[in-house]
């Protein structure tokens, strides 16, 4: 569907770093492989910098967002967190 439909975005949950890293440069070779492609893959660990992981979603989110579920869980109750305490207001 990402191939088709250049909006459409998936996210790949790997149990293990090990087999992200593998499968990642998989897709990465597969993905280069396709004429025009403008598929756009990023890996998130617990090792990848804030600052890199802001890089993935600026000005564009990734088609395929690689994640392992507990960074998955991680941030998700940090969104939840978020919403359930707000920041107060200065």
């Amino acid at each position: 569907m990402c191939i088709k439909q250049p909006q459409t975005t998936a996210l790949y949950i790997f149990p293990l770093k090990a087999l992200a890293l593998d499968q990642m440069r998989k897709l990465q070779s597969l993905v280069k492989a396709m004429p025009n492609n403008r598929l756009k893959l990023a890996l998130m660990t617990g090792d990848t910098p804030a600052t890199e992981r802001q890089r993935f979603f600026i000005p564009n989110p990734p088609n395929i967002l690689a994640v392992s579920p507990d960074l998955l869980h991680y941030y998700l109750y940090n969104v939840r967190r978020r919403d359930e305490y707000p920041a107060p207001d200065s």
